[in-house]
C-alpha cells in the first residue's frame, strides 16, 4: 500500500505539499541555519525530514532531495531580486578627497549605479577634482575598494562615505610597480608549474628527450635532476623572453631571474658548452636597463662578463669555430650586437665614457655586417 501511494504522488505535487508544511510550519530555508551566509547548504533540517517522510508515506531521502530543491531554487530566487533592485538603480555617495600632506576637499556627491565597477568611480572622482586616476585609491567602510567589483558587490549603498587618497607622482608610481610585482608573481607560478609539466613529460617520454652537445658536436650526459633543471629553466627563459618582445619587462624580469636559479642548479661545464645561459644574462640586463634600475649595475656589469666569455668559448676570439660548425654568423651577429650595446650603456653609467664611445661604434660596424650577412 505504501509502494502504490509513492507511485502516484508526483514530483510537481510532492514538491507542492512540501512546501505547504514548510509555510505552515514557518521554515525558512533561504536563511541560517538551514543557508549559510554565502548561499550554499547549512544545517540538515533532519526532523522535519522525518516528520513529512511519515505525513506523506515517502522515503526519508525523496523528501530530502525536494527540500534541498526548494532551498535552492528560494536562494536562486532571492540572489535575483536583489541583482534586480540594484541594477539601474542610482545612488548618492559622499566622496571627499585628501592627499597625504593632510589637505582635504569638501565633501562631493557624486551619482552612480551601484552595479558599476570601482574603476568606473575612480574614473569619476579624477574627473570631478581634474587629477590623474592612476594617482587615487578609494577607501569606503575601513576598507580598499576592487577596481574589479562593482560597488554593490563591496556593501556600498545610498550615502555611503568614499575617501579618495590622492598619492604623489612617487607614491602612484611604486603602487603601480608593487602591483604589476604581485601580478609578475602570479604568473611567475603559472610559468614555473607549465615548466615542470614539460620537464616531467621529457623525463617521462622517450620520444622526448633534451641532448646537449659541446662546441664539437659531442652529446654531454646529464644526470636526471640536472635535465630537469634545464629543461625548466629554458621553458622560462622562453617566457621571459616572450615578455620582453611585449615590453612587460616587470614580469620579465620577474620569470627571468627564476630561470636564471634553475640554470644554477646545472654543473658550470653544462652551462659553458652552451649559449643559452649567456643569452639569459642579456635578456636580464636588457630589463634592467629597460627599467632604468641603476641599482643593478654590479650585477649587470657582472652578467655581461660572464656573457662576453661565454660568446668567446662558443664562438672563438674572432668567431672562427662558428664560421667552421655553422658557415654563417648572421643570427650570432645579433647577440653581439646587443652584448656591445648593453655593454656600452653600463660603461656610460660607470662613468667610463670613452669605453662607451668605442663600445658603440663597434655596435655600428656589427650592424652594418649583419646586414651584409642576412
Amino acid at each position: 500500500m505504501l509502494m502504490r501511494s509513492q507511485s502516484k504522488m508526483s514530483e510537481d505535487d510532492l514538491s507542492f505539499r512540501v512546501r505547504s508544511k514548510l509555510l505552515a510550519d514557518k521554515v525558512r530555508l533561504w536563511l541560517p541555519p538551514y543557508t549559510t551566509e554565502d548561499g550554499k547548504k547549512g544545517q540538515d533540517p533532519s526532523d522535519l525530514q522525518e516528520r513529512y517522510s511519515k505525513e506523506l508515506e515517502q522515503p526519508v531521502e525523496v523528501i530530502s532531495r525536494v527540500m534541498e530543491d526548494l532551498r535552492v531554487h528560494a536562494v536562486n530566487k532571492l540572489a535575483a531580486r536583489k541583482l534586480e533592485e540594484s541594477r539601474g538603480q542610482s545612488v548618492s555617495l559622499s566622496v571627499r578627497l585628501t592627499e597625504n600632506r593632510g589637505e582635504n576637499s569638501d565633501a562631493v556627491a557624486v551619482e552612480v549605479q551601484l552595479e558599476d565597477l570601482t574603476s568606473s568611480l575612480r574614473e569619476r572622482i579624477a574627473g570631478l577634482f581634474q587629477v590623474s586616476s592612476d594617482r587615487l585609491k578609494l577607501i569606503s567602510m575601513a576598507k580598499m575598494l576592487d577596481d574589479k567589483l562593482s560597488l554593490a558587490a563591496q556593501g556600498l549603498k545610498d550615502g555611503a562615505q568614499v575617501l579618495a587618497i590622492l598619492l604623489s607622482p612617487e607614491e602612484a608610481e611604486m603602487a603601480r610597480r608593487q602591483e604589476q610585482q604581485k601580478k609578475a608573481e602570479g604568473s611567475l607560478a603559472k610559468t614555473r608549474h607549465a615548466a615542470e609539466l614539460l620537464a616531467r613529460r621529457e623525463q617521462d617520454d622517450g620520444r622526448y628527450r633534451l641532448v646537449i652537445t659541446d662546441q664539437m658536436g659531442r652529446n654531454i650526459p646529464l644526470p636526471p635532476l640536472e635535465r630537469k633543471s634545464l629543461v625548466t629553466a629554458m621553458a622560462l627563459h622562453e617566457k621571459g623572453r616572450a615578455l620582453v618582445k611585449r615590453n612587460n619587462f616587470v614580469e620579465a624580469l620577474v620569470i627571468l631571474t627564476e630561470a636564471d636559479e634553475q640554470f644554477k642548479q646545472c654543473r658550470t661545464d653544462i652551462l659553458q658548452a652552451v649559449d643559452n645561459y649567456a643569452i639569459l644574462c642579456l635578456d636580464i640586463v636588457w630589463c634592467y636597463w629597460s627599467l632604468k634600475n641603476l641599482d643593478c649595475l654590479p650585477d649587470a656589469d657582472a652578467r655581461l662578463r660572464t656573457c662576453q666569455i661565454s660568446f668567446e668559448r662558443s664562438h672563438g676570439s674572432n668567431m672562427e669555430r662558428l664560421m667552421l660548425l655553422r658557415g654563417s654568423t648572421g643570427m650570432e651577429l645579433v647577440l653581439y650586437v646587443r652584448l656591445y650595446l648593453l655593454q656600452a650603456v653600463t660603461a656610460y653609467h660607470q662613468q667610463r665614457t670613452d669605453v662607451a664611445r668605442a663600445l658603440l661604434a663597434k655596435v655600428c660596424l656589427f650592424m652594418s655586417v649583419c646586414l651584409s650577412v642576412c
